[in-house]
Order: structure tokens, then sequence, then C-alpha cells
């Protein structure tokens, strides 16, 4: 579908349990599996992870990447800011000795920006990665600020900054396609679709989706590592 998946792990959500994570994609079946597709792959390594100091987030990190590069994985991988994903602040500060820690200086830096946010605020938040030179993405964002349907979140100014500053994005999340499972326990208003088809786009996730000028139809490309079979 010419798309690059990012595998992640959630077992460490908002909690600071990395071991079994390092672990899981250390073990044959997922280096195997990881291997077999590494071209056109992103790993995430744990999903929020929050840890319980930046000394402690620097650290066991060094260590997981370290020990998956020793495993055989070169692919990029992904960290998430801490205390769930929100504490990009972390990130920068810690993000260079992690880059520098890793074999392959191939990381790349998520931050969840569920926390209202101007515009020109996200547009500083974007300044200050790009001073540091560290790869940076909006690994989340949505509507609302969980816990539940919080304060409303500035998203169009949030992807309007992102084209503006040249960061990529993930919107949360597509849909959910039985609306009795209750997919999105911290907001229903997160689900960008009813049914998981592009035809049942609705509200802010038809937006950021296609009808804003800082869309995903009227700003995505098609990466380089799909042109050339690299992700890397």
């Amino acid at each position: 579908q010419h798309m690059i998946p990012i595998l992640e792990m959630h077992d460490s959500t908002c909690e600071w349990s990395l071991d079994p994570i390092e672990e899981y994609w250390t073990s044959s079946a997922a280096v195997a599996l990881i291997k077999r597709f590494e071209k056109n792959l992103i790993v995430n390594i744990a999903n929020e992870a929050s840890a319980p100091s930046a000394s402690a987030f620097k650290s066991k990190y060094s260590a997981i990447v370290k020990s998956m590069r020793d495993a055989g994985i070169h692919v990029p991988l992904m960290i998430d800011g801490s205390h769930c994903g929100r504490d990009y602040e972390t990130l920068l500060s810690q993000g260079p000795a992690l880059l520098a820690a890793d074999p392959d200086h191939n990381l790349i830096f998520s931050a969840h920006l569920y926390d209202p946010l101007s515009a020109s605020e996200i547009g500083s938040v974007f300044d200050d990665f790009a001073a540091a030179k560290l790869p940076f993405i909006v690994g989340e964002f949505a509507n609302k600020s969980p816990p539940g349907c919080g304060a409303a979140l500035q998203y169009a100014g949030l992807i309007e900054q992102a084209e503006k500053h040249g960061v990529g994005w993930l919107a949360w999340s597509w849909g959910d396609d039985d609306p009795g499972s209750a997919w999105n326990t911290d907001c229903d208003e997160f689900d960008m679709t009813s049914t998981f088809a592009f035809d049942s786009l609705m509200g802010w996730g038809k937006e950021v989706a296609v009808t804003n000028a800082a869309s995903i139809k009227n700003t995505a490309k098609r990466p380089q590592s799909l042109m050339s079979g690299e992700c890397r």
C-alpha cells in the first residue's frame, strides 16, 4: 500500500516497565520479523513509557537501543516522550545523548501533544527540536486533551505549524469499526471515522485528513524510502 508501518509495544503505557519489552524486541522471532521488512519499517520501542527521572529515561533507553542494535535490528527506532508521551522537554534534554549513544545514530523522537498549546507555542517546540538537530515527529494528537474529552486542542494550528516547520505527525486515531467496543476509551471524539473507511471521515478527522490546507491529502508526499527501497 506504499505505507511505512510503525511497530510498537504498549505494555509500558504510562508506566516504567521496559525489561519485558526489551526481551521481546531482541527475541529471535521479533528480530526475524523486523529484518524481513527492514527496508520499509520503523520500530517504536515503547508507547508512552513514563520514566521516574530524566536520567533514568536516558540510561534505560540507551541500553535498550544498544541491545536492539546488537541483536541485528538496524531500522529507525522511535522513542516516545515520558509522562505518557507528553514530556517533550525530556526528549530535548536527553535526545542528544541518546542519539550519540546509538551505534547507528538513527533515532526518531516522538511527543504526544495532548496538552493545550497555542499555535505559536507549538511552533516554538518545533523550533527547539530543529535547533537541537533532533529528528522529531508529533506521534499523537487529537481534538481534545485526555483523559476524557477534556480541553479543546489547537489541532488545526498544530498541523499548520508542522507543515511550516517540516515536522511529521500522526493523528489519533483513524477510527472504530465497532462503536460498541469503546475503542477510544479516553474520548469517543478521537475517532476520525465511524467505520475505518475514508468515506466516513468526520469532524476534526476530516479536517486533518482532507479539507485543511495542511491536511494529509494536501501535503503528504511519497517518501524517498519508498522510491529507493530504503527506510534508513
